[in-house]
């Protein structure tokens, strides 16, 4: 079983129970004497009249059916008679028959069994006649070919027991009258083409053991009904289009053993009720598309044996009590959600042979496997693992597959892996690894694959390779090896079949050795990246087989050999910088499967051979940084990517690149000049086009500009083009960087580059603009431009929003916004790609960073890079902007001494995996002016300590979902700017300081402490901050009162009087502005932050400890749009002041102690989409003078009736002329941890935005375990389907 059910199981139980079914119906029938045996031989003319029907019988089993043998009938092959020679069975299974079912055998009126399962008999549906076999209990058809419907009549035979025809081409709909078969036990009818939905009419087939509709095409829910079949040890319904969630009614089933229901189109969460299901053994749930979280109370299921639930959308922990099921063999949880840490308890398996848990967002150290003695397969990949790999797993002697790469893992690869002689791939890439490969893995005899890629191996490569006879792979790429390639591999290739070698970036050196030319298999060979030298070994021409060639980054000498480009089967030759020299020879156009090819910087001269066009699967070819001349020439009509930079070609623009499938093109500083008259039709798809640094005159080219509708950047600088741009059109909806600048062209700006809805860079500086730049950049969101040296003038009245200028870093060419020619202030943003691996170190290092470029921005956030934390970026000390956030980087912030990094103005390295305490020197920072360290793991005291007199410009500090401890940080309350407060989900504990001597914090608009162990009174400066819009202190341990007085809330008061135009900057030493702004999702509209001032308000004080009333004060807060008292202590009445809050679109005073009537003032605000007023003491009749109490769906008993049974009144059906009941006392108000109706006021998805002039870095400073509560407060899709981030700016998608 390789993480797959097995399909082996017989379609009707490997007809375990037929025997007894038989004996059964030959008791039945031979209790039966009132027919006569002169019968018999009329049994026998039916069942020769049958045989006619069989076309092919290729062993002869039919032989003994003979006319001239009647009177033998009972003796025939398959058949079975009773005690009066009537036939009762007829069972020809397996016997490879062909041809029909004639409808002749429903006149053998004593048949019991009919069984003429795995043979070929078809037929367009099956005969009616079987309908008069009226004692027939089994009926075996499966495993051949019949086709069309189930008919009518066969659902006459009502003493059947075991219908089985599954393995046909049945249609159609499986029929309601199967049903009404009261003694049906096995249904089969699996491997089919059934539609429809299962009917509902098989719940009162109440013997009813095994269902099986597998692998149909069958829809609509899943019959609740069925947890009425309490016979049931069997349902499968794996493999069809079910849809809705699984029954809860399952859960009645107390003696089902196999549930499959895999490869649905299910929803929901697993239901609770299924851990009461004890005798179940098999649970496959796998690709069903469910959510929420694996049932605590999975334990419950003691036998269980098989538990696959991968490829779903299931969050929250691995239930502890999964360890109860000690009789698990299988366990399938991986590509889901899963987070938190793997229980210890999870290690006592004595019969686990299968346990994945890869592709979830897992943390802490991975099981003990002290007892786990079968194990064979273990993969824990692509999770957040932390720790060493255990010994004990080294202990699991029957260990085919581990695989554990890419984890923050640690330490070494043990000696013990020597123990495991039975391992056949062994997977830990990046996985952190360091210290030196073990010479014991020569002892894994049977290894097939073994990648340690990607980690800090260091060392050289041991030569344990003679005894790897079975190795296949072998991957250890980007370590930190030296020394040469060990003899062992070559000798290895004598007898293994290794086909997949990479060696790449590495520190190796010396020369490939020659032995490696027995390894003839190889489809895959790397050296990338290291110190090779020498010429390139000629074994290389008798790689066969040889699919990718990379040599990249060596030291190789000699010529481009023809030989390479005669290998069968080469599809990628990279053989980019070294010391090759020479021409490309003309062999390269018999490489007729070469679809990528890349020889930059390896001293090419000579010209591009004219064969290249013969390459018709081509789709790459880079030539970048040689001396190639002469004329470019025709490529294959495949050919995507052409890059022929910084060369000598001379001439004009290629007129043979007529290639409709071309993306991009790169010509360059090739010495290209003259008027381009190329017709840019013939490039339809072109995305890319750079042709800077040449000498092309004339116009810029219409024709490019009018057909490339598909242009993402475009660079025409550093030639000499004239004229204006007003010509051009603007068919160019996906443009991002436009460069035209040091050109000699003239006239103004024409309006539609400043409608380009992608637009981010644009370069025009350098020529003879004239006119003035547009007051209203709204459409331009994402722009950084450059008109610098040019006659454009900004009108005054608009400057604060004019852009500001700054070097974008884009395909390899520094365009230059600064006009020194000393220093190059430089953006690097490689934001919201798909890139993964190691954290790209030469972003930062010396060694690949030349000292005159310093960097402004480096943003590589919304990827999937791994590694530790890089220790070089106090280096970058003109950095002001650093973003890091949403990627896998681990371990502890250190090595950065962030005091010497005193222009950073925005810091965000939130959603990694940070561990650790609070990285020092933070506080030493005076420019910083927005930090997020949230949802990571960091611990200890959060340690602010700003210098004395010095000025705290933090306006933004998120560190919500972390570990930290201690008290509340009251130096914070130097910051008089800070707008934003975010420290919720953490461990925080202690009482909120009180600050008596001024008010600390009076900008701040969002104050978020949920979610930590908070105490004590609520201070009263929380209460008189003028600016809060947003207070959360929900989920602490708040005690006292609410406030009466709340008079300095102006925020969130009518008296007001805060502009919806103002927003809040800082300004740097470069004169860069830095603009907070809020985007928030409401009723599908996306507000800013100066909107929601004057909209949108929301407080949450839930589950604490607060007592007393409900202020009528509270009234006065009339911006509110969401508010939330549940789960305290709250008594007295609910005050009618609150029908004073008009805008209010949601109130949750649940499970308080409140008591009296329910205010009339509440269904009179017509704003309120959410209302929740359960487990109080509520009493009286509901208010019904208002019409909307009617027909709003959120005045329901739901939302009313529970713990208040006082109430009465429509909608309820309880009238108010009888006495109120007592209170139901399992109703108890008050605090719990359930999640209940009232959690949908929790706080949500605030997006704040730090935007430098147009230029925004998108950050989220509030934790995705929040964000669809926010949705459901107000009714709205999840935020993330309804917004995108893009490089530097912030958008919504329209829907």
């Amino acid at each position: 079983m390789s993480g797959e059910d097995r399909r082996s199981r017989d379609t009707y139980g490997s007809h375990q129970t037929a025997h007894f079914h038989i004996t059964a119906a030959l008791a039945e029938a031979n209790s039966l004497d009132d027919l006569q045996t002169e019968f018999s031989s009329l049994d026998g003319e039916l069942l020769l009249e049958f045989k006619k029907g069989i076309q092919a019988d290729p062993f002869h089993r039919l032989s003994s059916w003979s006319s001239r043998n009647l009177v033998n009938v009972c003796r025939w092959t398959g058949i079975t008679c009773s005690t009066d020679q009537r036939v009762i069975s007829l069972d020809l299974s397996g016997m490879q028959l062909s041809g029909s079912i004639s409808g002749i055998l429903g006149n053998l009126s004593r048949l019991v069994h009919l069984d003429l399962s795995n043979n070929a008999l078809n037929g367009s549906r099956l005969p009616e006649d079987l309908g008069r076999l009226k004692n027939l209990q089994i009926l075996a058809l499966d495993g051949n070919n019949i086709t069309g419907r189930l008919p009518n009549p066969l659902g006459q035979c009502l003493k059947l027991r075991v219908l089985s025809l599954s393995g046909n081409l049945l249609d159609g709909s499986i029929p309601f009258y199967l049903g009404e078969m009261e003694n049906l036990t096995e249904l089969h009818l699996n491997e089919n083409q059934l539609t429809g939905s299962l009917p509902v009419s098989l719940a009162s087939s109440a013997k009813l053991q095994t269902v099986n509709a597998s692998f149909n095409k069958l829809g609509g829910n899943i019959p609740q009904e069925f947890g009425g079949l309490q016979e049931l040890t069997i349902l499968d319904l794996r493999s069809n289009e079910f849809n809705g969630s699984i029954p809860e009614e399952l859960g009645r089933l107390q003696n089902l053993e196999e549930l499959w229901l895999k490869d649905n189109n299910l929803s929901g969460s697993i239901p609770v009720a299924l851990t009461n299901c004890s005798s179940l053994r098999i649970l496959r749930l796998e690709r069903t598309g469910l959510t929420g979280p694996i049932p605590a109370d999975v334990g419950n299921l003691r036998h269980l044996e098989v538990l696959s639930l991968f490829r779903n959308s299931l969050t929250g922990d691995v239930p502890r009590s999964l360890a109860n099921c000690s009789a698990l063999q299988v366990i399938e949880v991986g590509w889901n959600k899963l987070n938190g840490e793997i229980p210890h308890e999870i290690q006592n398996f004595p019969e686990l042979y299968w346990f994945t848990i890869n592709d979830n967002q897992l943390t802490g150290e991975m099981p003990s496997f002290h007892n786990m003695p079968q194990l064979q397969y273990f993969s824990a990949e692509n999770n957040l693992l932390t720790g060493t790999i255990p010994d004990s797993l080294y202990n699991c002697s029957s260990l085919q597959v581990v695989r554990i790469g890419n984890n923050p893992l640690g330490g070494q690869v043990s000696s013990q892996i020597g123990k495991l002689t039975d391992i056949q791939e062994f997977s830990a890439f990046s996985a952190n690894l360091n210290g030196s490969m073990p010479l014991e893995v020569g002892n894994c005899s049977a290894l097939v694959a073994f990648d340690l890629g990607w980690n800090s191996l260091t060392g050289s490569i041991p030569g344990f390779f003679t005894d790897l006879v079975n190795l296949e792979v072998f991957s250890i790429a980007g370590n930190h090896l030296e020394g040469v390639v060990p003899w062992g591999i070559g000798e290895m290739c004598l007898m293994a079949p290794l086909w997949y070698l990479d060696l790449g970036v590495n520190r190796l050196n010396g020369t490939i050795p020659d032995n490696i030319g027995n390894c003839t298999k190889l489809r895959y060979l790397s050296v990338l990246t290291n110190q090779f030298s020498g010429p390139v070994p000629l074994f290389i021409s008798n790689f066969t087989a040889l699919e990718i060639l990379d040599l990249r980054a060596n030291n190789f000498e000699g010529g481009v050999e023809a030989k390479w480009f005669l290998l069968p089967a080469l599809k990628a030759l990279y053989i980019s910088g070294n010391n090759f020299r020479g021409e490309l020879p003309k062999e390269l156009g018999s490489a007729l499967n070469l679809e990528e090819f890349w020889a930059s910087s390896i001293n090419l001269t000579g010209s591009i051979p004219a064969e290249v066009q013969q390459l018709g699967n081509l789709r790459v070819f880079s030539a970048n940084n040689n001396s190639l001349q002469g004329p470019i020439p025709p490529f294959g009509a495949r050919i995507q990517i052409l890059e022929l930079a910084d060369n000598a070609f001379g001439g004009k623009f290629p007129t043979s690149l007529e290639n409709p499938e071309l993306q991009s093109l790169t010509l360059h500083g090739s010495g290209l000049g003259g008027e381009i008259t190329f017709n840019f039709s013939l490039l339809p798809r072109l995305q890319t086009l750079i042709l800077s640094n040449n000498s092309f005159t004339g116009s810029l080219p219409e024709s490019l500009l009018q057909h490339c509708g598909d242009l993402i950047l475009l660079d025409l600088s550093k030639n000499d083009f004239s004229g204006s741009i007003s010509s051009f059109t603007h068919n160019l909806t996906e443009l991002q960087v436009l460069s035209l600048a040091e050109n000699r062209l003239t006239g103004g700006i024409p309006g539609w580059i400043w409608s380009l809805p992608e637009l981010s860079v644009l370069n025009l500086a350098s020529n003879n603009l004239t006119g003035n730049l547009p007051k209203d950049y709204s459409l331009l969101k994402k722009l950084m431009m450059n008109s610098s040296d040019n006659e454009v003038s900004v009108p005054v009245e608009n400057s604060a929003d004019t852009p500001y200028y700054n070097f974008y870093y884009v395909v390899g060419h520094q365009i230059s916004f600064s006009r020194s020619s000393f220093i190059i202030y430089k953006v690097s943003d490689i934001s919201n790609d798909s890139l993964s691996g190691p954290f790209p170190s030469g972003l930062i290092s010396f060694s690949f960073r030349p000292s005159f470029i310093i960097y402004k921005v480096l943003d590589i956030s919304n990827n999937s890079l791994s590694g530790p934390f890089p220790s070089g970026l106090s280096t970058l000390a003109g950095l002001q902007f650093l973003n890091l956030a949403n990627n896998n980087i681990f371990g502890v912030i250190s090595g950065v001494r962030f005091e010497d990094m005193a222009l950073l103005v925005s810091m965000d390295l939130s959603n990694n995996s940070l561990s650790g305490t609070f990285p020092p020197g933070l506080d030493q920072l005076m420019s910083l002016s927005f930090l997020s360290l949230a949802n990571n793991d960091l611990t200890g005291d959060i340690i602010l300590d700003f210098p004395d007199n010095a000025t705290c410009k933090l306006q933004v500090l998120s560190l919500a979902g972390n570990r930290f401890t201690g008290n509340f940080p009251t130096s914070i309350s130097q910051c008089k700017d800070v707008k934003v407060l975010d420290l919720s989900f953490n461990q925080l504990v202690g009482a909120l300081p009180d600050f008596h001597d001024a008010m600390p914090m009076s900008e701040l608009v969002i104050l978020q402490i949920s979610s930590n162990r908070l105490e004590g009174a609520i201070p009263p400066w929380v209460w008189q901050l003028p600016e809060l819009q947003v207070i959360d202190f929900s989920e602490n341990n708040f005690t006292g009162r609410i406030t009466t007085n709340f008079s300095g809330l102006l925020g969130l008061g009518m008296n007001s009087n805060l502009s919806t135009t103002t927003t809040s900057s800082a300004t740097t030493d470069y004169g860069i502005s830095v603009r907070f702004s809020t985007l928030l999702w409401a009723k599908g509209v996306a507000l800013r932050y100066t909107y929601i001032l004057s909209t949108f308000a929301f407080m949450s004080l839930s589950n604490n400890e607060l007592t007393g009333e409900i202020p009528h004060e509270i009234g006065s807060l009339t911006k509110l749009r969401g508010l939330n008292l549940s789960r305290n202590n709250l008594d007295g009445e609910i005050p009618s002041t609150i029908g004073s809050i008009t805008s209010l679109e949601g109130l949750d005073l649940s499970r308080n102690r409140l008591m009296g009537f329910i205010p009339s003032e509440i269904f009179h605000m017509n704003s309120l989409a959410a209302l929740n007023l359960s487990v109080n003491n509520l009493s009286g009749p509901i208010p019904s003078n208002s019409p909307e109490y009617q027909t709003n769906t959120l005045f329901t008993t739901a939302a009313l009736f529970p713990g208040n049974e006082g109430l009465c009144g429509p909608p309820s059906n309880k009238s108010c002329e009888s006495s109120p009941p007592s209170p139901d006392p399992t109703l108890v108000p008050g605090r719990t941890s359930s999640n209940t109706f009232g959690e949908w006021v929790s706080l949500q998805a605030f997006l704040i935005g730090v935007v430098i002039g147009h230029v925004g870095f998108s950050l989220m400073l509030l934790s995705s375990r929040m964000r669809s509560t926010f949705s459901r407060l107000l009714g709205l899709p999840s935020p993330s389907d309804r917004f995108r981030q893009v490089s530097y700016g912030v958008y919504t998608v329209p829907q």
